[in-house]
């Protein structure tokens, strides 16, 4: 694994952390959004990072966003 699969797969499980515990920890969302950023600045292309960022953004009410972060991972794959 490299790095930016790593950070990707931290912040997966803390997507799914946060849906386990009844999307009440903020700060799960927190920590997911920080790592999948540093996923997609080491590998731009990850398109499992774009998917899982825009699922983050849409629990953070930040729509417009979610859906450009799908978009990406849609032309990504």
């Amino acid at each position: 694994y490299n790095l930016a699969n790593i950070y990707f797969k931290i912040g997966h499980a803390l997507i799914n952390l946060h849906e386990i515990n009844g999307n009440s920890d903020k700060n799960e969302l927190e920590k997911a959004h920080y790592v999948l950023e540093k996923a997609l600045e080491i590998n731009p292309e990850m398109a499992e990072a774009y998917y899982n960022l825009g699922i983050l953004l849409k629990y953070k009410n930040t729509n417009v966003f979610a859906i450009e972060n799908l978009e990406r991972s849609i032309e990504l794959n």
